[in-house]
């Protein structure tokens, strides 16, 4: 266990191997390792990885966020064979006006190819989700569930039920894709 000059606890070597600032960096050789909480206690409590934000630059001093901050994000690399790339993000973002207590927040889970990230999955604030595979899941969530097989999108006045769109006959309702099947 380390702590280097700019602040840096470095657990198992002793310099960081990225140019990254982390403040918390864990470096391992051996497979299946990782961070581990553990919790004894005779509560309903468990562990927890808390993620905090303010725009204020003060730290404890409070600053209210905007649409599109981002509040956490979990980044997954893999090594590329000339170092590491993004292969996935799981983002927590600001979607819509915060207020006193009122943090609305959206959830987007994104994976792509070449460093690019495209959202595949979307949970709005509202809980609509977004399913997509060219990445228009956080584009159109008017229905309960929009699922996006194309790169088009097509809305409609329904606020609840389930919406398959595809890029045949730009998601015209005429169209011989994006139908919803139940087999028995």
């Amino acid at each position: 266990v380390r702590i280097d000059t700019n602040g840096i606890l470095l657990v198992g070597h002793t310099s960081s191997p990225t140019s990254d600032a982390d403040k918390l960096q864990v470096i391992s050789t051996a497979s299946g390792t990782g961070i581990c909480l553990h919790n004894y206690s005779a509560s309903n409590y468990g562990n927890q990885i808390a993620f905090m934000k303010s725009r204020n630059s003060t730290i404890g001093s409070n600053t209210i966020l905007q649409s599109g901050d981002r509040i956490g994000e979990l980044n997954f690399y893999g090594n590329d064979g000339s170092g590491r790339s993004l292969g996935a993000q799981i983002s927590v973002r600001i979607s819509g006006t915060p207020g006193n207590d009122n943090t609305p927040a959206a959830m987007y889970f994104m994976n792509g190819t070449n460093q690019s990230m495209s959202t595949r999955l979307s949970i709005l604030p509202a809980g609509t989700v977004g399913i997509s595979k060219n990445g228009w899941a956080s584009s159109d969530n008017s229905f309960g569930l929009t699922v996006h097989t194309g790169s088009t999108s097509e809305t409609g006045p329904v606020g609840d039920g389930i919406m398959i769109v595809s890029q045949q006959n730009n998601g015209n309702q005429n169209s011989s894709t994006g139908k919803l099947m139940f087999c028995g």
